[in-house]
């Protein structure tokens, strides 16, 4: 899996699309300078951390107190691996499709967005890209720059394997030890995904991150689009990353993948891009779900 925030100039364009616009958009976005704001001191980071361990701001501005000493992103993770484990696959009737709407925007609100809205049934999918509000069109998505996330391992030690490897494929600068961000960036691939991931295999991913050293957990938070959700991050090296976190964002209920947020110099709530994902069984390959 490539890493969003760099470049897929290696990969082949899509059929019917000039490009794949979700990736380009993101390309844009990560060929701009990024903001260089003063950074705190190593002693205040300490003091913000310490205070954010009583209160949490969300991704939606709004403070949620948390009990950090009952809750850590490994047991929030394990947590939410059970539930969605507990949640069946979803089954399609007759002309029933499976439908993912993925969409990105500047958190800012000042760049273009883009989306794709996919419909899979029998194996098939149809895609459509939306781009500043214009569609592109019918065309597939490349889905061989992309793991089949459903042919993904369940066993820990052989599923860790397989995300190690993701995770080198998606390093800026390949060759080094896979960090806790490269590993997060490689389970971003649930919300990217225009097919749905197994219940088993997410709460496989999900314990997974639960080992990572650099997880933390940002508590209970409020989605781009207003859903609820539990969220766990990984700041970005300011070096390697331009200092770009990921935070991941599941549903509490399901354990679903609901959203990703990038935020900058390991303020998660300094929001920088958004990508939210919806999906859903509809009754046609029109209707979003």
């Amino acid at each position: 899996m490539t890493d969003p925030l760099t470049a897929l100039r290696d990969v082949p364009v899509p059929a019917r699309l000039d490009v794949d616009p979700i990736h380009a958009r993101i390309d844009e976005l990560a060929a701009a300078p990024p903001r260089r704001r003063r950074r705190l001191p190593a002693l205040a980071l300490v003091a913000a951390a310490l205070a954010a361990a009583t209160v949490v701001l969300t991704t939606g501005g709004t403070p949620t107190t948390t009990q950090p000493s009952a809750a850590t992103a490994a047991t929030v993770l394990h947590a939410l691996g059970k539930r969605v484990a507990a949640t069946p696959a979803a089954r399609l009737g007759p002309g029933e499709y499976y439908a993912v709407r993925v969409h990105q925007y500047a958190a800012s609100g000042k760049a273009t967005d883009v989306e794709m809205r996919s419909w899979t049934r029998d194996g098939k999918t149809r895609d459509v890209a939306i781009v500043a509000g214009k569609e592109r069109g019918d065309g597939g998505r490349n889905e061989a720059s992309f793991p089949d996330l459903s042919t993904l391992p369940t066993e820990p030690a052989a599923l860790a394997a397989r995300m190690r490897e993701l995770a080198a494929k998606g390093q800026v600068h390949p060759g080094s030890e896979p960090t806790p961000r490269d590993y997060l960036n490689a389970a971003m691939q649930t919300v990217f995904d225009a097919r749905q991931t197994p219940p088993a295999v997410l709460r496989g991913i999900y314990e997974f991150l639960a080992t990572l050293p650099g997880i933390r957990l940002i508590g209970d938070v409020t989605d781009p689009l207003g859903r609820p959700g539990k969220a766990v991050a990984v700041d970005g090296d300011p070096v390697t990353n331009e200092g770009i976190g990921i935070e991941l964002i599941v549903a509490p209920e399901t354990g679903e993948p609901l959203a990703i947020v990038h935020y900058r110099d390991g303020d998660v709530n300094d929001p920088w891009l958004y990508t939210t994902r919806e999906e859903g069984v509809v009754d046609d390959d029109r209707t979003l779900p």
